[in-house]
């Protein structure tokens, strides 16, 4: 399907499609809107991490985070 792309991004579009990884414009409008998705899926779990954090969160201590990692790999602290 042709779309009416600004020129700057019809330029960006011919370029991915001439490096040979994209066969129509159809494909590079969907890897860049699979692209944004996955882009704002990570600054949601951000967002949503930081949220929680100034929320009062405190988290793990540092401690009981080894000793979780340690049981569950079976390793033993260095002394």
């Amino acid at each position: 399907m042709p779309y009416k792309f600004p020129s700057d991004v019809q330029e960006l579009v011919s370029h991915c499609m001439a490096g040979g990884d994209y066969a129509s414009e159809d494909d590079v409008l969907r890897e860049a809107l699979r692209a944004l998705t996955d882009e704002e899926e990570h600054l949601r779990f951000v967002r949503d991490a930081v949220a929680e954090r100034q929320a009062g969160d405190e988290g793990v201590p540092l401690e009981d985070a080894f000793a979780s990692i340690r049981s569950k790999y079976a390793v033993t602290p260095e002394t």
